[in-house]
């Protein structure tokens, strides 16, 4: 016997934004951008509903005016908020290039959020975000991000991520360091394009805190006329003792599937 199941909840959304532009020469200009995003969803009971690919947003400047706060389409998150923010941009007059932007979010939470499987934030329940920073600059083929999540009730650094990367042809360098807690993450990567089929990338990391170890990984993906392949080798030691796992995986997917091929192989 089918079961017929559907759902319909209505989303209200406000978004007030404001933009102040500055030219500092013929080919650039300051652009800075004030920002008020109120949405509300109301709580409906999604339970009966499959869920395969829905679970908490990952925090950050872009999601705090995101309009579902959980991934994919089989969830959605109720919420009462306003998130407030603003962010400065340094870009080409006709807005084709960007090469700085630095902005700074926070999220008050007007009523707590229904929590599910797999999110850990509590912040709707004492009725503010963290507050959400990011700095992104690109000069010629070089590029730094900065992500920073700041804990206002304790007071302290709860997350940040910052990312150096260097462009040489179709190869990329890029450099990165994590904090998440008490964990800490340093990553190199190397990512290089052979061909626009054919690519290579491979990661070298070290992690501190309660599990420290390194691990290193070789990733190569092909994607042809209608089928592409990902092979992966991880190697991974955990601890001071030099114990270590090891894995490999091939994935094939035909394409052809869900895209026309003609339209791939052009």
């Amino acid at each position: 016997e089918r079961a017929s199941l559907d759902r319909s909840i209505p989303i209200l959304e406000w978004d007030n934004g404001w933009r102040l532009e500055k030219a500092w020469s013929s080919s650039l200009k300051q652009v800075v951008e004030p920002r008020i995003y109120y949405l509300f969803v109301p709580r409906v009971d999604q339970d009966e509903l499959p869920n395969f690919d829905s679970h908490a947003q990952g925090f950050g400047y872009e999601s705090l005016f995101s309009p579902n706060r959980l991934t994919g389409r089989d969830r959605i998150g109720d919420t009462n908020q306003a998130s407030i923010g603003v962010s400065t941009s340094v870009i080409s007059s006709d807005e084709e290039e960007e090469y700085l932007k630095a902005g700074v979010a926070q999220t008050v939470y007007f009523s707590p959020q229904a929590s599910m499987a797999g999110e850990s934030s509590d912040m709707s329940d004492r009725g503010i975000s963290d507050l959400a920073s990011i700095v992104r600059a690109r000069v010629g083929d070089t590029s730094i991000v900065s992500v920073m999540q700041w804990d206002p009730i304790k007071d302290e650094l709860a997350a940040a991520r910052a990312e150096l990367s260097q462009a040489f042809g179709h190869q990329v360098l890029s450099l990165m360091h994590r904090k998440e807690g008490e964990q800490r993450f340093t990553e190199f990567a190397w990512d290089y394009r052979i061909s626009r089929h054919l690519a290579m990338t491979s990661r070298l990391a070290h992690r501190l805190g309660e599990h420290p170890g390194e691990s290193l990984q070789a990733l190569m993906t092909y994607q042809g006329c209608g089928w592409s392949i990902l092979m992966d080798g991880r190697r991974e030691w955990r601890g001071p003792s030099g114990r270590y796992d090891h894995s490999m995986n091939v994935l094939l997917v035909l394409d052809s599937l869900s895209e026309p091929v003609a339209v791939m192989c052009r």
